[in-house]
């Protein structure tokens, strides 16, 4: 079989859909019940398996709305291809897994506002180049089962299409001599996957700052601790000094990062860090849920805070408000990750903008150049930031 190009999604129109029985459809809420929450945990950032949980950007929107409605549910993870077929037999209620909208999908199942949008980008054989659009016709291509990139596949002319069941169906590929290439969309700490590439001297390129071996990884990522210190900034700047450092998955290397970001900033402005202002929480936790609460209730409450991303940032003013705490006029809040929620909720959040479209961008570009020539040094670039100012912070004297 010839080397096949393997379709990766850097990101999808991401939603959230719902069975629809003919042209009605109506939903009462049984607030007995606990309901299926459909998912393929194969995505990473928006649904993965870690220590056996379903984790994810769409697995903290699922617990969200979870907490902000009281609604129970559960967790079905199954082949990307079986989703909609479960929700339509009614095995399963709700559907999360990074879903683009498409006419066809729209026939049969209900889909909520989109939270995400980006592109589909094709990665190439370096012995077979792609220079153009008509190199795209008449050749092998690899894509998960059942998606918008295995439909885009099937769209070219004379295109074979060789379909995955999962994204652990696409590494076993790679291990045989079928794939090219790998972009990851994140770095962590000892992450398994990295440590295999390597150890079969595989080409990938990682979204994100790598742990170890920088000088011979190709990565595309922002300054993490610019990044950090400006948000940090930010907030001092508006006469803040009280200032909450709160985020999870410490091992994420970005995140270690943005937090070297906001104790260089304190130091640089003659504040002192303090340790219980810096703090790794998991607020699907009632333990730390209860540790929030405490630290906002007692004499040395923040002022400000810094949240990694939006959801923590969401789950965060639940707290709050549950507090009797106002945004911002009692606590300001800056997170990062211009996404959607930043802007639907109320008030609508200052962030930190990282230019998600232009790293998936770049990662691909990357890794396409890399394969054509196999002769480049490994590239690092760097895409900057931005600071959108909205209505959750406030000056303070």
């Amino acid at each position: 079989m010839k080397k096949f190009l393997k379709v990766l999604a850097i990101g999808v129109c991401a939603t959230m859909l719902v069975s629809c029985g003919g042209k009605e459809s109506s939903t009462t809420v049984d607030m007995n019940r606990v309901y299926s929450v459909g998912t393929n945990a194969e995505y990473p950032p928006f649904e993965y398996l870690e220590n056996g949980k379903i984790s994810g950007l769409d697995a903290e929107i699922i617990e969200l709305i979870s907490q902000k409605t009281g609604i129970k549910y559960e967790w079905k993870n199954m082949n990307f291809d079986g989703l909609i077929p479960a929700l339509q037999t009614k095995k399963i209620d709700v559907v999360i897994a990074g879903m683009s909208i498409t006419p066809e999908r729209s026939k049969a199942v209900n889909f909520s506002i989109p939270y995400l949008t980006s592109n589909v980008t094709f990665l190439a054989n370096k012995n077979n180049p792609i220079n153009g659009e008509e190199d795209l016709k008449n050749r092998t291509y690899g894509a998960e089962l059942g998606t918008t990139k295995e439909a885009a596949a099937r769209k070219v002319e004379g295109a074979t299409v060789v379909p995955f069941t999962s994204n652990t169906a696409a590494l076993v590929a790679l291990k045989s001599g079928k794939v090219d290439g790998f972009l990851l969309l994140f770095s962590k700490d000892n992450d398994p996957i990295v440590e295999y590439l390597n150890k079969i001297n595989y080409l990938y390129a990682i979204i994100g700052k790598p742990s170890k071996n920088i000088n011979s990884t190709i990565y595309i990522d922002n300054d993490n601790i610019i990044a950090g210190k400006d948000a940090t900034d930010f907030l001092i700047n508006s006469g803040h000094s009280d200032i909450l450092f709160l985020y999870n998955n410490g091992n994420r290397i970005f995140v270690q990062d943005r937090k070297m970001g906001y104790i260089t900033s304190l130091l640089e402005n003659n504040i002192k860090f303090k340790p219980e202002l810096c703090l790794e929480k998991n607020l699907n936790l009632e333990k730390d849920i209860k540790d929030i609460e405490e630290l906002f209730l007692s004499e040395n409450s923040p002022t400000a805070v810094i949240t990694i991303d939006d959801i923590l940032a969401l789950s965060l003013e639940k707290i709050l408000s549950s507090l009797g705490k106002k945004v911002p006029e009692d606590v300001s809040i800056i997170t990062f990750n211009n996404s959607l929620l930043t802007t639907l909720t109320n008030p609508q959040l200052t962030c930190i903008d990282i230019n998600n479209y232009q790293l998936g961008w770049e990662g691909a570009a990357q890794i396409i150049k890399h394969i054509h020539n196999s002769n480049l040094i490994p590239t690092k670039i760097i895409v900057p930031h931005m600071i959108i100012a909205r209505d959750s912070c406030k000056k303070i004297k």
